[in-house]
Order: structure tokens, then sequence, then C-alpha cells
């Protein structure tokens, strides 16, 4: 009672049960729940306990204590899975895509994802964000040119080295390069199989991983025995690949030779090493350490240079290989051989 001063009302009116003289509440509620206005509900829709006529608070949560209505109904009339009573969404079409109207598409022609009978949305876009001429809204197409030719990367040609006429920078196509590549990986299997070129000579002339090779023969349906010797050099393929390092070469290499073991001194590994380069041969752990034991066995003179064996092989195949890539016809000749021929 200190709060009212041994009066019945406080400074606002309201008793301790708060209610004012005429029996209506902060709210404008009387004890009975009627409103001021003669209703249940007062000018904002909520009864005596903040619910409106649906049985929601204005925080949306219905008296149940959750958001969905006892029906299953939110405050908004929609169902958990985005439909009213009526079984329509928010955008007018049901679950089967029907609009309110009765046909697939809304009073302003979009289907229930947004698109046209033509495929593009309000803004003029296609699904995949094209507009009717091909551009993005950026001003590019599909392969990332504007109207100028210019890619999006700036340049004339798009990461594939392609320009807007799918032409790469000598004039040829994406279709003549595919041709061409696919014949000289048919001439490259074929000197494989017929030991016309050795592993360590296909890993200096081509940048081609051998599982490449050994993919595309697969892919082609190649003859199985041309397969099965591809794949018979990949243990090799792998070990002439390995870098050299010299000093884990001289940490880890050990040989043994006439019942004695011998450890590589730098100065003869480097020495090889040199002799290798200067014959046109992979500088790589395996043919190095190959060559060193061959020199400490005495059967290899460090001094001797093979000018023709090797870097003439190189040339001969070399021209041959040109040869054979300019007869494009011939090629497609061969590829029917190797797929048919039972070698």
């Amino acid at each position: 009672m200190d709060n009212f001063k041994n009066e019945v009302y406080d400074k606002q009116g309201y008793d301790k049960f708060g209610y004012n003289k005429d029996g209506y509440n902060r709210r404008g509620f009387n004890g009975l729940g009627v409103h001021l206005n003669g209703t249940m509900y007062d000018t904002e829709g909520y009864d005596k306990d903040g619910y409106d006529i649906n049985g929601f608070s204005i925080s949306h949560i219905h008296k149940n204590g959750s958001r969905f209505d006892n029906d299953g109904y939110n405050y908004y009339g929609y169902d958990f899975e985005g439909f009213n009573k009526k079984g329509y969404n928010k955008k007018g079409f049901n679950k089967k895509h029907i609009h309110l109207n009765g046909t697939l598409y809304n009073d302003d022609g979009y289907d229930y994802k947004g698109y046209n009978n033509k495929g593009f949305n309000s803004k003029g876009y296609d699904k995949c964000g094209y507009d009717e001429d091909g551009y993005d809204k950026d001003g590019y197409d599909k392969r990332g040119f504007d109207k100028n030719g210019i890619h999006r990367n700036g340049t004339l040609f798009d990461d594939n080295g392609l320009d807007i006429n799918q032409k790469y920078i000598d004039g040829e196509s994406f279709e003549e390069k595919k041709k061409a590549r696919y014949n000289t990986f048919l001439s490259i299997i074929n000197d494989i199989y017929n030991n016309n070129i050795s592993i360590e000579e296909y890993i200096k002339k081509y940048n081609l991983n051998y599982v490449d090779l050994i993919a595309f023969s697969k892919k082609e349906h190649l003859n199985p025995k041309i397969i099965r010797s591809l794949s018979s050099h990949i243990k090799e393929y792998n070990s002439l690949i390995k870098p050299f390092d010299i000093d884990y070469f001289l940490e880890h290499i050990r040989f043994l030779i006439d019942g004695k073991l011998v450890i590589p001194k730098r100065d003869d590994v480097e020495k090889v090493t040199k002799y290798l380069r200067l014959n046109n041969r992979l500088v790589c752990e395996k043919i190095v350490s190959n060559t060193v034991k061959e020199y400490y066995k005495g059967n290899i003179d460090l001094n001797k240079i093979d000018n023709k064996s090797e870097l003439g092989k190189q040339e001969e195949i070399s021209k041959m290989l040109d040869v054979q890539s300019a007869k494009l016809d011939e090629l497609e000749k061969s590829s029917k051989k190797l797929k048919k021929k039972n070698i």
C-alpha cells in the first residue's frame, strides 16, 4: 500500500489490480475481457491475453506454443511446405504447379519458377542467366565473350586459347586441333608398340602423361594387345620421371661390385650427369644410378660423347612424326587398322 499512499488509485489512475475507476486495465480490457471498443479485441486485433482472432501473438507464436496452429498453419496461413488451406503458395501455385487461374502460368505469364513460355524470367534472363541474345547481365555469352569478341579475361582468346569463332591463334579450329591430337596419339602409340621409340625418348619428346596415353587407348577401344603393351611400360615410365637429387643420391645409393661395397663420390656423380646430358639422356635417379654403376665397373668411358646414337635417333624420330602429322588421311586409315587389326 506504500506505493498508493493509502489511496485506491496510483498516479496513472489504476488500482492494485491494474484497473481504473471505470474497470479497464492499461490495455483497455475489463475483467470480462471486453475492450473499450466494445469487442473482445483491441484496436490492433489482440485479446486480453495478447492473441489475435486466429490465436497468434504479436510475435506470430500460437497460443499452443508453436509457430503453427492446431491445423498446421502459421500466422500467414501457410503450412510448413508453404501452402495455404486451399493448397496454394504465396505465388498462387499449388503442388502440381498449377496457378489459381487454372494454367501453368500466372497472370503475368510466368510459371511457378518465375519463367515464361520462352524460358525467360521477368528480368529477361533464362535459367542459366542469359538473355534472348545469349548474353549475361555483364554482357558476356556462354563462352565468356562480349559482342566485340573480347573475352572476360580481357583478351581475344578464352582460357583454352580459342577466339570468338573458336579458332586458335594459328587459325586452326578446336576440331582441327582435336583431330591432329587424336592422330598424334595414335602415332605415338603405334611407335611405342612397335618399339620405334623408347619410353625415355617418349618422355624427352612429349609433354604428355603416359597415363593419359593409356586412357586414350582404352577410350578408343584399341586392340587389347596394344593396351596391355602400353600398360607394361608404366613401371618404367614412373621410374624415369622420378627427379634426380644428388644429395639424396649420395646419402642413400650404394653399389655392390665384385663383392665390394662402393659408395659413390660427388665428383663421379657430377661427371656422370654431365655425360648423360651431353649424350641427350634423361637425368633421373634410375639412369644416373645405372650409369654410375657401369662407370665403376669400367664399362663406360665418360669422356666419350655419342652424338649420333641418341641425338641422331631423336632427330630421325622427329622428322618421321612430322611427316606422319602432315598426312592426316593416312593416319585416319592407320587408326582404323589399330582398332580392327588382330596384332
